[in-house]
């Protein structure tokens, strides 16, 4: 190798490192070595932050030892420490000549290649530029980040298991024999494949992540599903695996498919910087922050991460991702969350399915998945780079919006869950269908979401839910009203003495609405009750759900207000403003005339007086 190319006498000869000296009488050189060379084998740049690494290598007895340097290492004594800790024994008065025999192999190695290896140490889209022969950038190409950066060359440097394990071609055949015609089971599988779709595609639609949450009794076949779901981007396996690079230097890798983090910050750490594969937490019952889970889903949806801080306390970027999110467990995840805004509602779709026929149907999938996994993403990825990009898929995904519109049931926010949820997933199967030549049930799963939201899209409107609220807290705190229940003749019982605080009058009677409904009674509460009520179950913003009350004929009111006069106190002959509820007779349990078991037990009590009226005069006190 000639030493001409910087100014060194340094050299490499027969596998050693070491000096030139001139011969004054000769004028020739005389090579003397100093140890074992150090190989300069790769040179890697990361095409994220455009951080440079070296991979260096020595000769240790029979084998070849290989070490990462950081590029800003290379020429500090850190780089010696590095050497010497893997074995190197490298002196420190030979620190010069060793940084320059790696300058010259880096000279070399530009002039004649292999030249600069990309890496990346995050999943997904991103977009890389491109340059003319003068180095000015001209364009932009799509690129996909898997094991292999597919549009260009590189190589995955992170810390899950993405290189594809088995073959496509086996775990293919499990899909079509155990999954096609499996509405749920399809379904979850494209979830896994919509992460790809998503991360393209969401800055252009919602600038939101999906969150899916399947929950079911024990062996439902939820675990299976997740694990399907995962295994379009990654190995399945808990918690971590330990390995060897190409170059055997010893790593550790992680799955795609984990369990929620203890806390928040260990759940975001899992996700930050995907902009599109999958990611699946299992085991809802493990994450614990305080009980809420409320800032977590938040986040998650966001696809932001909170500025954080450096060892030098200098602040940094936060990673921000682009993905889809499947979560497992065996409660509604919203049991879990104090929040009851609709905002966060909107955010969730929920699944409460079978999804397995039994124990083998179960074992068949699993089998397959354990060994053949993370082809699908990939592929999808490389279908849609070479067939449109991003105009393709968003042609696909505004196609099912239009159908979806006209098809699912009207609802609130039925553009918002078109949107997030149902026009993504059918995007996806179609695309992916053709990118991995299966057939999904495009008709099965849009029928799928007719019956979801024939079901559900009522419990997103929260403001309609807070109804069944406050009609569960006045049914526990019974104690706390007069009790009023007007007979055909017109007497009146009244219960009087309320029982500790008193929270209004409940008032039986039967009234039938314009629309055929059947009022069997009427909840009359003080307005400061309803408000106590909403804070204390996180409702954030009471007045919507006074409109929504309104809008459905939950409540009675006059013109203009959220409130009805009435008299509450039979003692009293003041009228005060209440919140009147109306309770129906397909709703109420205890629809008959009579009054209900917990008025007869009260009977009993000498602290309740029990009065019969006519025309306002005290006809019968016991």
């Amino acid at each position: 190798m000639s030493s001409q190319k910087i100014s060194t006498k340094a050299a490499i000869k027969n596998g050693y490192y070491g000096s030139l000296t001139k011969d004054q009488t000769t004028g020739g050189w005389t090579f003397l070595p100093l140890g074992k060379a150090i190989t300069l084998n790769e040179v890697q740049e990361n095409i994220e932050n455009k951080s440079v690494d070296y991979i260096l290598s020595f000769e240790f007895f029979l084998d070849r030892k290989y070490v990462k340097v950081d590029g800003k290492d290379i020429s500090s004594t850190t780089l010696l420490d590095k050497l010497n800790d893997a074995g190197a024994n490298v002196a420190k008065k030979n620190f010069d000549i060793i940084v320059d025999t790696i300058r010259l192999q880096l000279d070399e190695m530009q002039e004649k290649g292999p030249g600069i290896i990309n890496t990346y140490n995050h999943l997904g889209w991103i977009r890389l530029p491109i340059k003319d022969a003068e180095g000015n950038i001209i364009a932009d190409k799509l690129c996909y980040r898997a094991h292999t950066l597919i549009g260009d060359s590189g190589k995955y440097q992170g810390i899950y298991a993405v290189k594809p394990k088995g073959k496509f071609s086996v775990w293919r055949k499990m899909v079509v024999d155990e999954v096609i015609g499996n509405t749920p089971l399809e379904f979850v599988l494209v979830i896994g494949l919509s992460a790809v779709v998503n991360g393209l595609i969401s800055p252009y639609t919602t600038h939101e992540n999906p969150i899916f949450h399947i929950y079911y009794v024990s062996r439902s076949g939820k675990s299976t599903a997740a694990k399907l779901c995962g295994s379009t981007s990654s190995e399945i396996f808990n918690g971590e695996k330990s390995g060897y690079n190409e170059f055997g230097m010893p790593v550790r890798h992680t799955s795609l498919y984990g369990t929620w983090g203890s806390t928040e910050n260990a759940t975001i750490t899992q996700c930050r910087g995907n902009q599109g594969a999958i990611v699946v937490y299992n085991e809802l019952s493990k994450f614990d922050s305080k009980g809420d889970m409320t800032k977590v889903i938040y986040n998650l949806s966001e696809g932001s991460d909170k500025v954080r801080l450096n060892q030098d306390m200098q602040a940094y970027l936060s990673e921000s991702y682009a993905t889809t999110f499947l979560s497992i467990g065996e409660h509604d995840i919203y049991s879990r969350c104090k929040d009851k805004s609709e905002g966060l509602r909107n955010r969730v779709m929920q699944i409460e399915e079978q999804f397995t026929k039994d124990a083998a149907h179960s074992e068949r999938i699993l089998a397959v998945c354990r060994e053949h996994s993370g082809h699908a993403a990939p592929m999808l990825a490389e279908y849609i780079i070479e067939n449109g990009g991003i105009t393709m898929c968003l042609d696909v995904f505004e196609k099912y919006r239009d159908i979806l519109r006209g098809t699912l049931p009207d609802s609130k926010f039925k553009e918002s869950f078109i949107s997030k949820f149902a026009a993504l997933i059918m995007a996806t199967a179609e695309i992916s269908g053709k990118a991995l030549g299966i057939e999904f049930s495009i008709q099965n799963l849009l029928d799928y979401f007719v019956e979801y939201e024939k079901k559900n899209a009522a419990s997103r409107d929260t403001s309609k839910s807070s109804y069944d609220v406050i009609i569960e807290e006045c049914n526990i705190n019974k104690h706390k009203f007069y009790v009023v229940s007007d007979s055909a003749d017109r007497q009146t019982q009244v219960r009087t003495s309320p029982i500790g605080e008193g929270w209004g009058r409940m008032r039986r009677h039967k009234e039938i609405l314009p629309d055929g409904r059947v009022v069997v009674e009427e909840y009359e509460v003080y307005p400061s009750i309803i408000d106590g009520i909403l804070k204390d179950k996180h409702f954030k913003n009471p007045q919507s759900c006074f409109e929504a009350w309104k809008d459905a004929g939950l409540i009675d009111y006059e013109e203009g207000k959220n409130t009805r006069k009435r008299k509450v106190d039979p003692f009293s002959n003041e009228n005060r403003y209440v919140v009147v509820f109306r309770i129906f007779e397909d709703s109420n349990p205890q629809n008959s005339t009579s009054l209900p078991e917990w008025v007869k037990e009260c009977e009993k009590a000498e602290y309740i007086q029990l009065e019969v009226k006519k025309d306002d005069k005290v006809l019968h006190t016991a």
